[in-house]
């Protein structure tokens, strides 16, 4: 009997003392030392969190609000008299998950339960919007005003005369897509890049990007044109030609994007403008945009080994190698917990937002599911 009881004591003790062991999730974050902007500062990401990592931070100019966002540029500065939003994506530690919304009998996976909490240098509490689960990732915004009073800048000389301001390019605003959608921040993110655009006008007076609408042969010869033209050259400037989707279709057969010959297989210039109007499937569109970059781009960020895709076989089809070319990058991780790829379906032009961030933002690619990591 004694040494039952003392059994059962020495459970006790090691729950009072040890309680983060058994828990298997996060309610709670604090970050502090927020880097607060200072007037011709570049943004910086230095920061201290009390629970997992800051991945990565993304600055916006703020001035309007969400709606009106706009991602500061490479090199860009703080501008006294504005406002500016951080986008902290923050990792749990090893083996942890953050919290994800309950209600009732309901959990939202893409919503967060997490309490944070954010303080500037000085400890001032700053405010915190946009409180989600991200691929894994706690994502919280941060709207902080840079100090001082707004000033014009000028170019140097005896005589300085004011810079004409620059065009700010107004994000738009998808009446369908909402900030508790799981692409949301992809959708904004590949239009900021100006690789998608919207699909006319709602019912309401608002944008609509339609995130569930397919995409065609045609379309994706364009974006598959604006990304390589975007990493090898900095920036966009095909044109539409006769018919509108030709000179992208050319720009890729150019580049190597298209093959030459459909003799081994693949997809050609002629097969594009043949089918252009076509909804392309997700192996199809694999085996453009694995092509729409330069290998250098697309190296290895996870280890998956051959056949380890539930439903990408050798012998699969043409688009095998290249899709797998994009899970090891860390563009693709599949549509369930498995990694299916399901490459027969049509893709969706929210996944399409998704894996065009990731070809150019190399810092926002994913990693595998656990299950394909070999």
């Amino acid at each position: 009997m004694k040494r039952i009881l003392s059994i059962l004591l020495a459970c006790v003790m090691l729950t009072l003392l040890s309680p983060a062991v058994f828990a298997s999730d996060l309610g709670s974050v604090t970050v502090s030392s927020f880097p607060s902007p200072i007037d011709g500062k570049a943004p910086s990401s230095s920061m201290t969190v009390s629970d997992g990592t800051v991945k990565t931070v993304e600055w916006f100019l703020a001035d309007g609000g969400v709606k009106s966002e706009v991602a500061m540029a490479a090199g860009e500065t703080f501008r006294s008299g504005h406002t500016y939003a951080a986008y902290l994506y923050i990792d749990p530690p090893s083996g942890r998950e953050w919290k994800p919304l309950s209600t009732g009998e309901i959990t939202f996976t893409d919503m967060s339960d997490v309490t944070a909490k954010v303080t500037d240098d000085s400890g001032k509490k700053l405010e915190v919007s946009g409180n989600y689960l991200f691929h894994g990732q706690l994502l919280l915004r941060v709207e902080i005003l840079c100090p001082g009073e707004p000033h014009d800048e000028e170019l140097p000389g005896d005589d300085p005369t004011p810079l004409a301001p620059a065009p700010v390019k107004e994000r738009p605003d998808f009446g369908d897509v909402n900030p508790s959608d799981w692409y949301y921040n992809w959708v904004y993110g590949a239009a900021d890049l100006g690789l998608v655009n919207g699909k006319g006008k709602g019912d309401d007076g608002r944008d609509r990007f339609d995130p569930t609408g397919s995409i065609t042969f045609a379309e994706t010869a364009k974006l598959a044109a604006c990304l390589h033209q975007l990493y090898t050259a900095g920036a966009v400037t095909l044109g539409n030609g006769d018919p509108w989707y030709k000179t992208y279709v050319d720009y890729c057969a150019a580049n190597g994007i298209l093959a030459s010959t459909s003799e081994n297989g693949g997809i050609t210039a002629d097969d594009v403008m043949k089918r252009a109007s076509e909804t392309v499937t997700r192996g199809e569109f694999a085996w453009i945009f694995a092509h729409a970059l330069p290998a250098a781009a697309l190296s290895g960020k996870n280890n998956v080994p051959d056949n380890a895709i539930p439903d990408v076989k050798t012998g699969s089809g043409f688009f095998v190698s290249s899709v797998y070319t994009l899970y090891r990058a860390g563009i693709l991780n599949g549509s369930d917990d498995a990694g299916t790829f399901y490459p027969s379906d049509a893709i969706q032009r929210c996944a399409v937002a998704a894996i065009s961030v990731r070809m150019i933002r190399a810092d926002q690619r994913v990693g595998a599911p656990k299950n394909l990591q070999g």
